[in-house]
């Protein structure tokens, strides 16, 4: 068996909608995306894949009160 490429990382903040830990997803070649994977989650949020391990971080921590 492969080893999945959904890691959680400790920098992540919570999903803002269901409030569980999210996953970082490696796509290889330097590109990463942060994802809900709580199923029961009514959005399960995503971000887009993005190059480096910290924007996908970056893009996920961001919250609309930090949108300036």
């Amino acid at each position: 068996m492969g080893d999945s490429p959904w890691r959680h990382d400790k920098r992540l903040k919570p999903c803002p909608f269901c409030g569980k830990n999210p996953y970082l997803c490696d796509h290889d070649d330097g590109y990463y995306s942060v994802s809900c994977q709580n199923f029961k989650c009514g959005t399960m949020p995503y971000t887009e894949v993005l190059k480096g391990k910290c924007n996908a971080i970056k893009a996920w921590n961001r919250r609309a009160k930090n949108v300036r």
